[in-house]
């Protein structure tokens, strides 16, 4: 408990430059890297953010009023004053039908729930098959076989013909 450990020699000792770099070249870096760090640490933007800029009011300008002819002034006046007599009319006929009692509701049933009992719709094919051609067994073969052999005798077919068909 008595023995206190030494603290281990700073990590600045022992940076060293490396070779082949002058120490004219090092100043001009340290000053952009100080720079940089300087903006990373503190936080300052190197540039500055486009954000909104006030922007000064303008007076509305009013001459197109003035341009306005006498007789284009009329009709806007009369339109103007047509304009509240319909708004007028509007809210005496709006007080009138809030004034007036309220109908009675007359109470509906409810249409009642139709309950549908369907047969269920059996799959159909959109085409018929066609009918399978029963096979013939072996002696009904061999008899189908003699007797068409018997016919292309009678036709006259000739020999080489007639095994090509059978």
């Amino acid at each position: 408990m008595g023995v206190k450990p030494e603290p281990l020699p700073a990590l600045e000792d022992k940076i060293e430059t490396p070779l082949g770099t002058t120490p004219e070249s090092i100043p001009v870096e340290e000053g952009e890297d100080v720079s940089v760090l300087e903006s990373q640490i503190l936080g300052v933007p190197k540039r500055k953010s486009i954000g909104l800029r006030p922007i000064a009011e303008s007076k509305p300008e009013e001459p197109l009023e003035n341009i306005v002819s006498t007789k284009a002034q009329e009709l806007i006046d009369e339109s103007k004053h047509r304009a509240t007599q319909s708004e007028e009319a509007e809210v005496t006929e709006i007080s009138k039908e809030l004034s007036n009692e309220p109908k009675p509701v007359i109470a509906r049933k409810p249409p009642p729930i139709k309950v549908i009992n369907r047969k269920p719709r059996r799959r159909q094919r959109s085409f018929q098959p066609a009918k399978r051609a029963k096979r013939l067994d072996r002696s009904r073969h061999m008899e189908y076989k003699y007797e068409v052999r018997k016919l292309l005798e009678e036709i006259g077919v000739s020999e080489e013909h007639r095994s090509s068909l059978l």
